[in-house]
């Protein structure tokens, strides 16, 4: 991930997501894939093995983050830490056949190292929690 640089369009959905008065000069905004439609990574021996997040659901997403429901950005798992940053909108996006959940989020620039680490490639993924609306075994369609 990098920097993109503010623009009018960017500081315009910025201010959309959060309110008219933040001053999005001197945020740092990111794009990440969020999620996409291929099998979930190191799932292997548990119920999630092979398992994918459908395009619905990548779908429903998407116009959850666009519509107002901005997400804050957190670091490391610590629920109960303060929040980095804002996830501020997403969308959808068919990359090789798969469909892709994009997100653009922004960084306090108070958070000057996780700047940095985020500039330099250092951290180069994210981790998402979501809550699907059902958890159906593809096999079978029983929902767990």
């Amino acid at each position: 991930m990098k920097q993109l640089e503010m623009t009018p369009a960017l500081s315009a959905m910025i201010k959309n997501a959060v309110g008219e008065d933040v001053d999005t000069a001197q945020l740092a905004v990111f794009e990440t894939i969020l999620l996409n439609t291929r099998p979930l990574p190191g799932k292997r021996g548990t119920i999630f093995e092979r398992a994918k997040v459908s395009p619905t659901t990548l779908i429903q997403m998407a116009e959850h983050i666009n519509s107002g429901n901005h997400l804050p950005l957190i670091a490391d798992h610590q629920l109960s830490g303060e929040p980095k940053g804002r996830v501020f909108h997403a969308g959808t996006d068919y990359i090789n056949g798969e469909l892709e959940l994009r997100g653009l989020f922004y960084i306090d620039p108070s958070e000057q190292q996780l700047l940095v680490k985020l500039n330099s490639g250092v951290l180069d993924e994210v981790s998402i929690a979501i809550l699907t609306k059902a958890l159906l075994c593809s096999a079978c369609g029983w929902d767990y």
